[in-house]
């Protein structure tokens, strides 16, 4: 099962046919290349995915027409020790009802109550099934005694 983002990221290319000369150089500059630092440690697997990360930064850019840095800076691979993820269905739980509320003989002349999800499906599960709201006819004497 996988889980999660990946992202893949590319310097743009070093332009090789640019001038001989470079008017964003002092005189006598030399070209110099892009740097990388050394890749960090492995992290620990991320939950469940059963992925490590490392990462790397750029120390030195490039500059008078030396070469960019190639290469991503950050790194993800497989590795031991992810924990369990959980892969049974789940299904839709519905909450309890609330209290019915007071009739009211002046407008409606009937009562509700409500309910709210518990806990949406996940994995493949059951749809929630059931209304969320009851309503209640109070009857002639609006005495909310039902």
């Amino acid at each position: 099962v996988c889980a999660g983002t990946q992202m893949e990221h590319h310097a743009c290319p070093y332009e090789a046919d640019c001038p001989e000369t470079s008017t964003y150089c002092p005189n006598g500059a030399e070209p110099r290349p892009c740097e990388f630092s050394d890749w960090s440690a492995w992290s620990e697997p991320l939950g469940c995915t059963g992925l490590c990360t490392r990462t790397r930064d750029i120390v030195r850019q490039n500059s008078c027409g030396g070469a960019a840095c190639e290469g991503p800076l950050h790194d993800s691979a497989y590795c031991d020790g992810a924990s369990a993820c959980e892969t049974s269905a789940k299904d839709c739980k519905l909450g309890p009802w609330g209290a019915w509320s007071a009739c009211n003989a002046n407008v409606t002349q009937q009562r509700e109550r409500r309910r709210g999800v518990q806990d949406l499906p996940a994995r493949g599960g059951a749809e929630c099934d059931g209304a969320l709201l009851e309503t209640q006819d109070c009857g002639p004497t609006a005495s909310g005694s039902r």
